[in-house]
């Protein structure tokens, strides 16, 4: 199946679910764009959504109870950023965009991946996972400190919240050195629903035609 036709299944597969949901969220177009998309078109679409401001709230508010968990994460994030979160994501994105230039001017030339997740932990606690996970699932050209970052930076926090997310960049990414990071994670995070989160996934997986990942099996047999 080309990348192409996986984008138009996935936003069929994301109107079905929303379908059967008990309550049908806000099936407005441009956030099914930014839930199916990646790069530099999901950027497109996130900040078309926050720029809308107020007129987005309900279709944010309504996917929040979305049965994808991806699409559940864009509206915690946005809402948040629409609200009392913003002025910590815009700082928390600085910091990351500012790194290169300053880590240039020293004799190590490229960032500490565990040393960046450090300094996140110890300025921002969990208040930005959220966000930098959902970059992270929809940023697959990051250069390597940032993705291995991030990942690290959440491994230290260990939120089940955000294990559906990681399970999705899992069978999503083609980089085995960032799957085996996240599924680091995965197994340092103490979740109850783990195995249900796998086994949806595995069943998205297959009505997409995509690949699932064997280390995913081996964690839902986990006991």
């Amino acid at each position: 199946m080309t990348a192409t036709r996986r984008n138009v299944v996935a936003a069929m597969l994301f109107t079905l679910a929303a379908s059967r949901a008990e309550a049908l969220p806000n099936m407005d177009p441009l956030f099914e764009r930014a839930v199916v998309s990646s790069g530099a078109e999901y950027l497109q679409a996130e900040e078309a959504l926050r720029n809308r401001g107020p007129g987005a709230e309900a279709v944010l508010r309504d996917n929040l109870q979305n049965p994808d968990p991806v699409a559940r994460l864009i509206a915690d994030v946005l809402l948040g950023w629409n609200g009392a979160r913003a002025a910590e994501y815009e700082e928390v994105l600085t910091f990351l965009d500012d790194i290169p230039g300053k880590v240039s001017q020293t004799p190590i030339k490229v960032a500490s991946p565990t040393g960046v997740a450090g300094t996140l932990t110890h300025n921002y606690g969990g208040r930005v996972a959220s966000l930098l996970m959902l970059r992270l699932l929809k940023s697959p050209d990051w250069p390597r400190w940032r993705a291995l970052a991030v990942l690290f930076y959440l491994e230290e926090q260990k939120l089940p919240a955000l294990t559906a997310a990681l399970i999705r960049f899992v069978v999503e990414i083609d980089n085995p050195d960032w799957s085996q990071t996240a599924l680091q994670v995965l197994r340092a995070t103490d979740d109850p629903g783990l195995r249900a989160k796998i086994a949806a996934e595995r069943e998205r997986a297959r009505l997409l035609e995509k690949p699932f990942p064997m280390a995913l099996l081996d964690l839902e047999k986990r006991p």
